[in-house]
């Protein structure tokens, strides 16, 4: 016992501390057809233990996350504790990593600064071909209650509401660089997440598991190729208003080749082409059922491209695809496209961004159809290593296509405009 913890003691433990704050003012169409601002503040201090040597590595954080909105108003505030754990080891060429995520506490879906939403997939899949985050699955915006699915018409979904909610994910990733050219990455990962009281009326219990596998071979200095296969399972438990009581059962399927090149040092491209099979049942009833095939966005493209001298640096971005996500709320899959576009300029300390993403349903008979999209201009200031400062404009707008779902009275939430500032201080960090 005693040779084991001298070595790992004598490794490098460092803590980090860190604090983000925000302020806002945000403006938002009321039911009358007014327009009144509103001011919201956000803080979130961050302490990090690491422990590192040359082959293993060991993180362990605890982040608290308050908000406060419509202050001078009528307000309200929210609570998210959240701790992260990974550890990590190398064992020749291959290396392991398992992660351990926890959040608990309240949150407005609609309102949040920071949410995690499975809804609005801006990066799409991840490098291992598993759809999703391995994140907790924090509420984003609730989704509308399907017509004729089994659950209550008419029912008034509250896109602005303190929901008490808990999740927590485990994930394992394995990496073999097989040879000089080839590279094969392995993961799983185990998803929970509910809502408690009242909340799970709205956010009821969710649990799922997903695993994934890609190889990648490299073509040449410039070129390279790869192929990846998922899967999930996800079960959804029923609402309280839902007439069959029954689980719903939410399964993916993806197959998606990619092909990468870097056509000069600043320009490099990516392209997805796949196959993906979803499928949503409630016992013995099909609810949805797709096989997508397609070239083109069938899987990702991605476009990076920097240019500018000393002076200035400018790098502009783009991406474009499709994932299959199981809305959060109802249990049922919906493919979505995905796109962002992003232009930034980089000048000594300040850099200037401006950015374009959104999310449209891809089945036009989908249950859950959804369409977003969201436009941001930021200026960041690194005004020290430690110190850097953030203002900027938002607005954001999300549209539910369905007319049944409309007519039903689950109306769409009117588009949300923020003007913000704010700061992050990260102290050096502190060796133990």
């Amino acid at each position: 016992m005693f040779s084991v913890i001298v070595p790992l003691f004598a490794q490098a433990l460092t803590l980090t501390l860190a604090e983000s704050t925000e302020v806002r003012a945000r403006l938002e169409e009321e039911e009358e057809g007014d327009q009144p601002a509103h001011l919201d503040a956000y803080t979130a201090p961050s302490a990090t233990l690491s422990l590192n040597d040359s082959r293993t590595a060991y993180a362990l954080s605890y982040t608290p996350s308050f908000s406060l909105f419509d202050i001078g108003g009528e307000p309200s505030s929210s609570l998210l504790h959240a701790a992260y754990a990974r550890a990590g080891s190398r064992f020749g060429l291959t290396s392991v990593g398992l992660e351990q995520a926890f959040v608990y506490g309240i949150t407005n879906p609609r309102l949040a600064f920071a949410p995690y939403s499975p809804e609005e997939p801006e990066q799409g899949p991840s490098d291992d071909g598993t759809p999703g985050s391995d994140r907790p699955d924090l509420p984003g915006e609730p989704g509308t209650g399907a017509p004729e699915d089994g659950r209550a018409q008419g029912e008034s979904v509250p896109f602005n509401e303190d929901l008490r909610v808990g999740a927590a994910t485990t994930t394992l990733s394995l990496s073999h660089s097989l040879t000089r050219r080839w590279n094969l990455t392995e993961s799983a990962s185990y998803k929970y997440s509910t809502g408690f009281g009242d909340s799970q009326e709205t956010y009821p219990t969710q649990q799922g598991a997903d695993a994934g596998a890609a190889v990648t071979y490299g073509l040449s200095r410039y070129d390279s190729v790869g192929t990846s296969l998922s899967g999930s399972a996800y079960y959804t438990d029923p609402l309280e208003t839902s007439t069959t009581q029954l689980k719903r059962r939410s399964l993916l399927a993806v197959l998606q080749f990619s092909w990468s090149r870097a056509w000069a040092e600043d320009f490099s491209m990516s392209l997805g082409v796949g196959a993906t099979y979803t499928r949503t049942d409630e016992g013995d009833r099909l609810i949805s059922e797709a096989l997508v095939v397609g070239i083109g966005p069938a899987g990702s493209m991605t476009v990076d491209y920097s240019w500018g001298d000393g002076a200035a640096r400018y790098t502009a971005v783009g991406t474009v695809g499709t994932a299959p996500f199981v809305d959060r709320y109802t249990g049922i899959v919906d493919p979505r496209l995905f796109w962002s576009a992003s232009l930034a300029r980089t000048a000594q300390r300040l850099t200037l961004t401006a950015a374009l993403s959104g999310v449209q349903s891809t089945d036009p008979d989908s249950v859950t159809p959804l369409s977003t999209a969201t436009g941001t201009l930021t200026a960041d200031y690194q005004a020290s290593d430690e110190f850097l400062l953030r203002a900027g404009i938002s607005a954001s707008t999300r549209v539910e296509i369905s007319e049944e779902a409309v007519q039903d009275g689950n109306r769409p939430p009117p588009p949300l405009y923020f003007g913000f500032v704010g700061f992050t201080y990260t102290l050096r960090p502190i060796n133990l």
